[in-house]
């Protein structure tokens, strides 16, 4: 059920932002605040910090972040992820080649935690049942 319900209610969306801009649909606004730099032990951090408000008012945080790596030169994108017993949000960003634009893809994964759960159950289950016939 946690499967099916993921698929039908989640919500995806991928836009192009510059930094101080937002989107906005029906159901939130997404506004891109800034981007700070940090160095890693081997890699270089862009992370964006966006403001995501639903239609409630309510306010969150994400801040995923783009890490270049010196050898070999590699990019990554380094997903913020937000978990509660009702859904995930995820957050990744990516640069667009030769423009100011950030790539931006923002998920809402209701039940993620409860397919998890449901694995959980099912594997005590079947443990159960085959410790109950090494019994018999």
């Amino acid at each position: 059920m946690s499967i099916l319900f993921n698929n039908i209610f989640s919500t995806e969306i991928i836009t192009n932002l510059k930094i101080g801009e937002s989107f906005e649909n029906e159901k939130f606004r997404i506004n891109f605040e800034n981007v700070e730099e940090k160095d890693g032990k081997n890699f270089k951090a862009i992370i964006g910090k966006f403001n995501i408000e639903n239609l409630n008012g309510k306010l969150e945080v994400l801040k995923p972040e783009l890490r270049i790596y010196n050898q070999p030169n590699i990019v990554t994108s380094e997903a913020d992820i937000k978990t509660n017993l009702l859904k995930d949000r995820f957050m990744t960003m990516n640069l667009v080649q030769n423009e100011d634009y950030f790539n931006i893809r923002y998920q809402v994964k209701p039940f993620m935690i409860w397919i998890w759960l449901s694995v959980i159950l099912i594997s005590i289950g079947g443990l159960r049942s085959l410790i109950k016939k090494n019994e018999s």
